[in-house]
Order: C-alpha cells, then structure tokens, then sequence
C-alpha cells in the first residue's frame, strides 16, 4: 500500500497560487513564509525607501527579528521595532508592518519549531526539473503532465532501490564534533533545572562564561521596554533540554539558532561531550581552541621522522 502524504506545513513565497493549491488538496494547515523570500523582498524595499545611513541598521533589525524563538517574542519584538522605526522611517514601516507582521507573519524562527526557515530544499528540486527534464522549455499542458509523471516515477524507483534516501536523523558531521569539542573544553558556569523527564541547562552565550540567576530571570521574563535592549539581552542565554536517559541525547533540543537552523548545534553535543555519553572522533581534537575547522578533508598525520 503506497504511503498517503500529509504534511502538515507548507513552507513557500507569498504566492497565492501555491498557497490556494495546498489548500484545496490538504486543506486548513500552517503556512511558513520562506525567510530567504523576506529578506531579498525587504532588502529591495530598504535600499529605495529608507535613508542610507539608516538602512545596514535596519536590515540587521530584521535579521534580529527573525532569530526570535517563539510568537510571544516576535509579538513583542515587533512592537518595539514598529516604534523605534516609525518616526524615521514610517514609510518602511507601513510597508513591512502591512506585508511581513500581518499579511504573512510567520517568517522567524520559532513559527513553527523543528521545520525549515526556507524552501531552498523545494528550490533545489525545481532546478532540477528545468535543467534535466524541460530543459528550460515551455511545454503545453498535455506533455508537461507526461513528463511530470514519468519524472515522479524515476525518482520513486531511486528511492525504492536506495540509490537515494530521506534524511530522518540528524547528521554529525566533523565540523559540528570540533565545535562541540572546542565549547566542552570552555569553563562554562551552567545551571541546571531538573523536571519531569528532561534537564534543562541554562548556558551563557558567546564568549561570556559566568550566568547569574537575574541573567536567566532577565531572559524569561521578556521585559524589554526597547529593541535595542531586546537585541542586548534576548539572545545572552542558551536554554538545552536533554531527556534524563543520557542514551537519548541526540533528541536534546536548544533555542540558540544553530539548532532552529540545523537541528543540532554544539551546545547539545558540548554537554553530552562533558557528560562523557558520547566520545568526539580524535579528528574533532586536532583544531586548536577558539579556531575554525578548514575546509576539506583533515590531513593525515606527517610521517616519523628517521
């Protein structure tokens, strides 16, 4: 029996088209704006209505705006950055506040958690549509439905014989175990709060090692009277949830946005690292702390020398 498909996210441009079409066929469900579409569409809108000595200031508010890990925040967020810009920019702010906080609002991180932020994925799959099957050519309906369904069942067949595969877990990959690595060996002072079946770790961020209770308090409260405080402080503390079964580590989850972008970031690893559940490949160690992994494969160690 073939699998029935339910998605229960869409994740698209402001196209009605696509929008409409999910619709009718899935019906009522959650649709993400793609971030990717917002920030090219608010850049081109910076660039011709704001003042250039405000604009690099305001496209970094946009990307702060877009890190916010749930509604609440955004909500909050957005007020404050509708009055600091508003009496400087209130022709910008018309235009955003009209497109990106009430016709389609759902373009930060935390709308809708453990999905993408862009449809680059979709766009990939797009691509290779045109360059392998239409070959860049407008097809009447007829033979573009012919194509379509012969191209769905050669990618099934892949599928099927393994040739290709859907990743369902999350992949380490030996840049993500150096950083892990490189954040366990760091003297992080971390707090812990025990609950049901899961401890959730408070973590400082960036280079800043200490954290006080008024620190987290700060965070969780979301008391911020202006966007710049919003910026300053919304984003100094790191909350990781890890299941008590330390054998479950890899289903831990954090708010900072490696994870909401990758499902996995070096806060998780750095913790099970220092928990001593899991052990880094001696290629993680061989980067000195505080630098980079280079790109490429690791190079093999230089021969004795006689």
């Amino acid at each position: 029996m073939p699998k029935k498909i339910m998605p229960e996210v869409l994740i698209a441009d402001s196209s009605n088209a696509i929008r409409n079409a999910f619709q009718d066929i899935f019906g009522d469900k959650l649709m993400v704006m793609c971030w990717a579409h917002v920030h090219r569409n608010a850049v081109k809108k910076v660039t011709t209505l704001v003042n250039k000595n405000n604009q690099t200031e305001i496209i970094s508010d946009i990307e702060t705006l877009q890190l916010c890990q749930s509604t609440e925040i955004f909500n909050r967020a957005s007020k404050m950055f509708k009055t600091k810009w508003k009496k400087n920019e209130p022709e910008f702010v018309k235009y955003f506040e009209n497109e990106w906080f009430k016709k389609h609002n759902l373009w930060f991180e935390g709308a809708k958690h453990l999905t993408p932020s862009t449809n680059n994925a979709l766009e990939s799959f797009n691509r290779v549509i045109k360059d392998e099957n239409t070959l860049r050519t407008r097809l009447p309906i007829s033979r573009f439905r012919i194509l379509a369904l012969e191209t769905v069942g050669k990618w099934s067949k892949e599928y099927a014989n393994n040739l290709k595969e859907f990743k369902t877990v999350t992949t380490f990959t030996l840049e993500l175990w150096t950083e892990g690595y490189q954040w366990a060996r760091m003297k992080k002072e971390i707090i812990c709060f025990d609950k049901d079946n899961t401890i959730e770790y408070c973590i400082p961020s960036g280079e800043q090692c200490q954290l006080l209770d008024c620190d987290i308090n700060k965070v969780k409260s979301m008391k911020w009277k202006t966007f710049q405080q919003f910026k300053e402080t919304a984003f100094t503390v790191w909350f990781v949830t890890l299941p008590k079964d330390k054998s479950q580590w890899t289903k831990g989850t954090c708010n900072c946005p490696s994870f909401f972008k990758k499902y996995m970031c070096k806060h998780i690893v750095g913790l099970a690292i220092r928990s001593k559940v899991c052990t880094p490949p001696v290629e993680a160690k061989n980067v000195r702390i505080g630098e980079k992994r280079k790109r490429g494969r690791p190079a093999k160690a230089s021969r004795a020398l006689y």
